[in-house]
């Protein structure tokens, strides 16, 4: 059971602090013996969250709704205070400056991670059996994404306002007829396709594949993905809150499919040669450690240069 604080005891009890040090914790004491069920409704919850066996989806989700409601209320506004930003503003950046931008915001998508994942597979020999899981990772994010775009329906910035959550059934009025969110052949359904950014979602897969991978890449990798998102807003493409709800589904994507080993239980499945496979863990400080258990699980040596010389002992 949490404290209560008595608002007469947080008022009364040291008159040697300061009146507003007193009266905040008066206020602060009040409000929790008024909202102390749902403190006992958040402790639980995040106890239940936290647990090793759904950590993995709910914590992020958690925070990740979290943050996105609390940024709906301000999406039009921050949309709209980029606007002079973008092209044809006053403030736009033209020239080369304008094209390399473009060019990092389009980091995860189809080309630069054709591109890459080409290099991983010219330099890194031993870890070529898990381009399967990166394309998994892929095509399932891609997938729900685009799932997620039709069930909810929002408009984008520039064709409506931010609280349009319209649902499955919305539709685009034109000259052909009503265009619905779920008919993504048609080239003014994307019109309702705000939410959330299939940008950000390619892009956080990219960044989390190449980190476990070779972890050194963490921070470049992670301000690439971050600098994709926030492109899409600059653009007028998403809002914030897009951005944050692609960025939780791809970071669950992965943890789903590239911790979980899917690819490899399928495999198995399949074939039923050797050891099952298991989960081996997702926490970002045990990703060296994980990256190395499943190359070896493969019987691959994922640092090989790491290889004992030492000769084997005798009979």
């Amino acid at each position: 059971m949490s404290l209560r604080i008595n608002p007469l005891i947080a008022r009364d009890y040291n008159r040697g602090l300061s009146a507003t040090v007193r009266w905040t914790h008066a206020i602060v004491g009040t409000l929790r013996r008024w909202l102390w069920p749902l403190e006992w409704l958040a402790t639980n919850y995040w106890a239940w969250a936290s647990q090793e066996k759904r950590s993995w989806w709910a914590r992020p989700l958690t925070f990740g709704l979290l943050l996105a409601a609390a940024l709906v209320p301000f999406d039009q506004f921050i949309s709209r205070s980029m606007a002079e930003f973008r092209r044809g503003g006053a403030y736009a950046f033209g020239g080369d400056i304008h094209l390399t931008l473009n060019t990092l915001g389009q980091f995860g998508d189809a080309a630069t991670s054709l591109i890459i994942g080409w290099t991983v597979f010219l330099v890194w020999p031993q870890r070529r059996a898990r381009l399967w899981d990166w394309a998994a990772c892929v095509g399932v994010a891609i997938l729900l994404a685009n799932v997620a775009k039709m069930t909810i329906g929002r408009h984008r910035p520039n064709y409506g306002s931010a609280w349009d959550f319209l649902g499955p059934f919305a539709s685009v009025p034109t000259e052909q007829g009503p265009v619905f969110a779920w008919e993504f052949w048609k080239e003014r359904a994307s019109e309702l396709g705000s939410t959330p950014s299939s940008h950000t979602v390619a892009a956080v897969v990219l960044a989390m594949v190449l980190v476990r991978l070779e972890p050194k890449l963490r921070p470049m990798v992670f301000a690439c993905a971050t600098f994709v998102g926030f492109n899409r807003v600059l653009s007028g493409y998403h809002y914030p809150s897009d951005v944050v709800l692609g960025w939780v589904l791809g970071v669950i994507v992965v943890r789903w499919i590239w911790d979980g080993q899917l690819v490899d239980k399928a495999r198995w499945s399949f074939t039923r040669r050797g050891k099952p496979p298991t989960h081996v863990g997702s926490r970002v400080g045990k990703l060296p450690a994980l990256a190395n258990a499943i190359v070896v699980q493969r019987g691959e040596d994922a640092h090989p240069e790491q290889r004992s010389e030492e000769p084997p002992a005798g009979r």
